[in-house]
Order: structure tokens, then C-alpha cells, then sequence
């Protein structure tokens, strides 16, 4: 069993999640599955901005 940061590009955001990865004995082959999905990775500039003009 491992676990790996896996980074997805969806509607020009970045995602992280964490991936736990393991040999699935019925498939015999690895399998892997989301653990725990993270946060977008960049902040809302536009909010801010407005906000502070």
C-alpha cells in the first residue's frame, strides 16, 4: 500500500488529491482510489482584488 498527491487541471483550476494505491488480488493488477480529495490550489485573485479597490 502507497499513497501518492495526484494533480488534475479541471476548468483552469488546479485540484490535489491523495491516492491510496494497492494490488488488488481478484483484478491482479494495481488499483488505485482517491483517499482524500484536497482544495484548488490557486486563490480567488479576482475577489480579492475587487474587494480591495
Amino acid at each position: 500500500m502507497s499513497y501518492f498527491l495526484k494533480k488534475a487541471k479541471i476548468k483552469n483550476r488546479t485540484y490535489l488529491a491523495i491516492y491510496d494505491s494497492f494490488f488488488s488480488s481478484e483484478k491482479k493488477h494495481p488499483v488505485n482510489k482517491c483517499a482524500s480529495s484536497l482544495f484548488s490550489v490557486e486563490p480567488n485573485y479576482k475577489r480579492h482584488y475587487l474587494h480591495s479597490v
